[in-house]
C-alpha cells in the first residue's frame, strides 16, 4: 500500500470500516492497488 500512498493503518481502518474512506482519491488509490475500476469498489 505504500506504493499507493496509503499507510498500513489507513488500509486496515478502511478494510474494517468502509465509511473510513473519506475521499475519491482514497477510492482511486485502492482501486489502482487492486487493479480494479472504481465502480467495482462501489455497489452501483
Amino acid at each position: 500500500m505504500a506504493d499507493y500512498e496509503l499507510s498500513v493503518r489507513q488500509y486496515q481502518r478502511m478494510e474494517q470500516d468502509p465509511t473510513a474512506i473519506v475521499s475519491l482519491w482514497q477510492l482511486f488509490k485502492l482501486a489502482k492497488a487492486h487493479d480494479l475500476d472504481i465502480h467495482e469498489l462501489l455497489d452501483l
